[in-house]
């Protein structure tokens, strides 16, 4: 897969997403953070660099038919990049919000 910026490709969907968290107070629902884990290796050849991104994000809103709402666009998002993915739903009393995690993995080659 051709390399993209995550942060991004993200922020374009509409929805404020921010790398880890947020500093100050969060958005206004809905919004996202995520963490995009990186393992850089070198090919077989040894002169070309392969990236394995495992990509976690959290879509937080504050009912559940925003939440599904959001989902649909990081849902359809994903799913154009051809790329797998997994999704969980729950809710966090102690903060009165839904959120759904998604997980997925791609990788990336460059010539060194």
């Amino acid at each position: 897969m051709q390399a993209f910026d995550l942060h991004e490709k993200l922020n374009s969907l509409g929805i404020p997403f921010n790398e880890i968290g947020y500093m100050t107070k969060a958005p206004k629902y809905p919004y996202g953070i995520y963490v995009d884990d990186v393992n850089v290796r070198l090919d077989d050849s040894g002169y070309a660099k392969v990236e394995n991104h495992t990509v976690t994000i959290e879509l937080y809103h504050d009912t559940l038919d925003g939440l599904r709402a959001a989902a649909a666009t990081l849902d359809a998002w994903i799913e154009s990049m051809a790329m797998e993915y997994r999704r969980q739903n729950a809710y966090i009393p102690e903060e009165n919000h839904f959120f759904a995690t998604y997980m997925f993995a791609y990788s990336t080659k460059k010539k060194g």
